[in-house]
């Protein structure tokens, strides 16, 4: 959160594929698809989005 104004600043968010083998062309098509959703684009530039990948 911040402070002044109060309201999110940053969201932080996990995604896991535990046990997949994947090829590193998938991987990169999964990322391009979490970085490229409705919903985070509707989020104001202002909120940082931080998105790890755990394959």
């Amino acid at each position: 959160m911040n402070a002044s104004p109060r309201r999110i600043g940053k969201i932080k968010i996990i995604i896991r594929f535990p046990q997949l083998n994947l090829k590193e062309k998938q991987k990169t098509i999964l990322e391009r698809v979490a970085h490229t959703c409705p919903v985070a684009l509707t989020l104001s530039p202002d909120i940082e989005q931080d998105v790890t990948f755990e394959w």
